[in-house]
């Protein structure tokens, strides 16, 4: 396989926790389930996840990368397999580790919406091939490159969104 068609497979396959990544902001005027995954409790007088890690997102990301796995493992070809269950484990883990981020980060001090460089841009790519490797491991190469293309398209995307004034801030 080729440099280019490994990055390419890479991006492909782990479109399902990328998209799972952004589901819960591309679901923000949607007004249901719309309350907090932690139901306001807090840890050392901190909140545990805080108001924007909601029901209503956690559900959209697992089922956003579900319903792309499930695309693609009708369209898949390819080299690396694909299909509802490896969508749903990479929606999953994209989705808990986000969490697991928003936690650790409300006990250092950081608010939501500021950034923590390293660790927002890798929470997803870690949980979804965490979970997914629980029904497909690609090997180290390949999750590398993962890791690699998906923290570069993170920021790209952040400082486009920046660009057009969808985000308040470029990281």
């Amino acid at each position: 396989m080729t440099d280019f068609t490994i990055i390419w497979w890479a991006f492909y396959w782990f479109l399902p926790a990328g998209i799972a990544n952004i589901a819960p902001s591309l679901g923000k005027r949607l007004k249901f389930l719309n309350y907090p995954i932690d139901g306001g409790l807090t840890l050392r007088g901190k909140p545990l996840l805080g108001k924007n890690k909601t029901v209503k997102g956690f559900l959209l990301a697992i089922i956003a990368g579900a319903l792309v796995g499930y695309v693609m493992g009708l369209l898949n070809h390819g080299p690396y397999p694909m299909n509802l269950g490896i969508g749903l484990f990479q929606g999953m883990g994209a989705i808990i580790f986000d969490s697991l981020k928003s936690m650790a980060k409300r006990q250092v001090g950081i608010k939501p919406g500021h950034s923590w460089i390293g660790f927002d841009q890798t929470d997803f790519i870690i949980g979804g091939l965490l979970f997914a490797s629980v029904l497909y491991w690609p090997g180290w190469t390949f999750a590398l490159s993962v890791l690699a293309i998906y923290v570069l398209l993170h920021l790209v995307m952040n400082l486009i969104g920046y660009l057009v004034g969808w985000n308040k801030r470029a990281i």
